[in-house]
């Protein structure tokens, strides 16, 4: 009898024990807002698109898409013989199947050009990416946000944000286990239409764009107003893509060191004040698709040169990017009216107006052109 009953106050406390935890366990599944899902750090899990890009990370490589696919919808289909179904995993399930339907046909393009041709496999991808995507639209297997409405997929088979609200209410993990595989396709179909695709060539080029402007304003010669306005009229202001790739300089203050050239014992150089009166400057990249501290220009400009010793001087100067102003110039030391009789004096400048960096309105503007294009084509 003592044998009985103990065995029965195990049983009941099991069954005490148990409870609670089976309870707990229920409620670790609280994916809240569908909307705060999609725009929130997903946590760790087999089934989120950070574990299927480590886990496919060589059919991705290698674009066998179609491969990932009818993996994800095999997952799907044990995960509902072990739980059940509902509703949203039955669209899910139906969407998973037109899907892989419409990429069966990406596999037969890849191996109609992998026959045609030995290119290697990332051009293969890339170009049956392209011929896919003009006939078949993934669009309608993703995330939609646009108020009233709120969900996924099209054609009939809609899951609205509402309905995972109502099912998880009764049941969390099965709202969490629907957002886990919806959202790790999303993320891996906006993968395949931006990777390499056309479409990812113009966000390169908007990005692209954006660090040349950058650069230019960060790294170019500065200008004053007048000078401003006399390249923004003579040469105009670039182009959201590409920053004007030449300037003219009009009497640009800077501040100097003079020195002279009389005889080696007698160098004396002296603090002194140069006006580049007329100029121009050439740009260039060094590399046109990594143009960060690639930017370089040089420029040849007719100087004049003031000290206070010696009567004013002219001459020419060469500039070489900012590290870089060195010019010649001839003062009448012996006031005969003739320049050019005696020693010239050599010149090296800093520029007042690059500790500001003041720049043109009009090119801060396209280079906010530019980023905004980019802003936008990213989703920021």
């Amino acid at each position: 009898m003592r044998a009985v009953t103990g065995w029965l106050a195990c049983v009941l406390a099991a069954v005490f024990l148990c409870g609670p935890l089976e309870v707990a366990r229920a409620q670790e599944c609280e994916p809240g807002d569908p909307q705060d899902w999609m725009h929130s750090p997903q946590p760790k899990d087999d089934r989120s698109y950070a574990s299927a890009r480590e886990r496919f990370a060589d059919e991705l490589e290698h674009y066998r898409y179609a491969e990932v696919f009818r993996a994800l919808e095999q997952d799907l289909r044990v995960w509902m013989l072990e739980h059940g179904d509902d509703e949203p995993h039955l669209k899910l399930l139906h969407m998973f199947g037109v899907l892989n339907g419409e990429f069966s046909h990406y596999e037969e393009e890849l191996a109609r050009l992998a026959g045609r041709s030995d290119a290697t496999d990332r051009a293969l991808g890339k170009q049956a990416t392209n011929e896919f995507l003009k006939t078949y639209r993934t669009g309608l297997f993703q995330f939609v946000e646009a108020y009233p409405r709120c969900g996924w997929f099209s054609a009939g088979y809609t899951v609205s944000c509402d309905e995972l609200d109502a099912v998880g209410r009764s049941d969390p993990c099965s709202v969490e286990d629907f957002l886990f595989r919806a959202t790790t396709v999303d993320s891996l179909l906006w993968e395949f239409t931006t990777r390499d695709s056309a479409l990812a060539q113009t966000v390169q080029g908007i990005r692209l764009a954006a660090d040349r402007w950058e650069n230019f304003l960060s790294g170019g010669k500065t200008m004053y107003p007048w000078e401003a306005g006399l390249n923004a009229w003579w040469i105009g202001g670039g182009s959201p893509q590409e920053p004007p790739m030449h300037q003219w300089i009009l009497l640009h203050p800077q501040v100097c060191v003079s020195v002279s050239t009389r005889s080696f014992g007698d160098l004396t150089a002296r603090d002194a004040f140069l006006v580049e009166a007329f100029g121009h400057l050439w740009y260039s990249w060094q590399d046109e698709n990594r143009p960060e501290d690639s930017l370089r220009w040089w420029g040849l400009t007719a100087v004049a040169v003031f000290r206070e010793d010696v009567r004013p001087g002219a001459g020419i100067a060469l500039e070489y990017g900012r590290t870089m102003t060195l010019g010649v110039t001839w003062h009448d030391d012996d006031e005969d009216d003739d320049w050019f009789d005696d020693e010239p004096y050599v010149v090296m400048s800093v520029d007042l107006l690059s500790f500001v960096q003041e720049k043109a309105s009009q090119y801060r503007s396209l280079r906010k052109q530019a980023q905004d294009r980019f802003d936008g084509m990213v989703g920021r």
